[in-house]
């Protein structure tokens, strides 16, 4: 059997943030539940995922905000013991809003091989810690990159695309076909992990879990109460890697070139 290679995952290990952002990539302020995934849950992800796939690109534990999570050092610690799978970097995604732990900085300094953060400038009102994140990261040796979101001259991606309209944009199979073809997310193959299940786009997680979309069986992979074999779901996992388009296609305007950008990390009034 072809070994099962991912690109990339991203593993959301708490839906709890510090900033409130309208147009959250994540869909973190419209979610009906916040949470932290516990160490416990953790580690069962991780068991089952790393036995489902021979490898990944790169693996990112993010949220949220995953320094929220008080177990984060311990959840990188589990998840380095992976890194013989994952071929590229092991990422932590952070806003640059919260101090980093002494805890975290050691982990990650044990593993300078894989270790990377990134960091999500939203500027000095938001970002409040980001000088001094990114001074203890340089202090200790470890791998960072910056993502600027706040100067608009200088965009990362151009700014974020507004998701939020769920309405049915494309009817037939031809021109969810059409749409699918030019995303960039279903073309790269993003993967994320989020309430203990593996989802091969963010947006198709977010319309299943809130109800927009029926939630469709063939299309995520359970990691916690699977009552597949590894093998069933390996092949589960193949046949949704090769899916042309997903359901939640016919909803989105995906990421495409000719798709309109926005001013990233506008906050929600309260």
């Amino acid at each position: 059997m072809d070994k099962l290679n991912l690109k990339r995952t991203t593993f959301k290990i708490t839906t709890k943030c510090t900033l409130k952002c309208e147009l959250c990539q994540a869909f973190i302020p419209y979610l009906k539940e916040h949470k932290d995934t516990s160490l416990e849950q953790c580690c069962q992800i991780l068991e089952r995922y790393f036995a489902l796939v021979d490898s990944v690109g790169t693996f990112s534990a993010t949220g949220g905000e995953p320094f929220i999570h008080p177990q984060l050092a311990l959840i990188m610690q589990e998840i380095f013991k992976y890194k013989e799978q994952i071929t590229g970097n092991i990422d932590i995604v952070t806003n640059g809003t919260l101090a980093i732990s002494d805890e975290l900085l050691e982990t990650l300094a044990k593993h300078k091989d894989k270790a990377r953060v990134i960091i999500s400038n939203y500027g000095p009102q938001l970002s409040r810690k980001f000088e001094e994140l990114k001074n203890k990261l340089t202090q200790n040796d470890i791998l960072f990159r910056v993502e600027e979101y706040f100067d608009e001259k200088n965009l990362k991606y151009g700014g974020w695309i507004d998701y939020r309209d769920h309405s049915l944009k494309h009817k037939t199979e031809e021109e969810i076909i059409e749409q699918a073809s030019h995303c960039f997310w279903r073309q790269g193959r993003y993967y994320e992990i989020n309430f203990g299940e593996l989802h091969p786009c963010a947006r198709s997680f977010y319309r299943m879990k809130e109800g927009i979309i029926k939630k469709d069986e063939n299309q995520f992979i359970s990691l916690i109460d699977s009552k597949n074999s590894i093998e069933e779901d390996r092949e589960k996992l193949r046949k949704i890697d090769n899916l042309i388009y997903l359901n939640s296609c016919a909803y989105c305007f995906g990421n495409t070139k000719n798709v309109k950008r926005h001013k990233p990390a506008v906050q929600l009034k309260t």
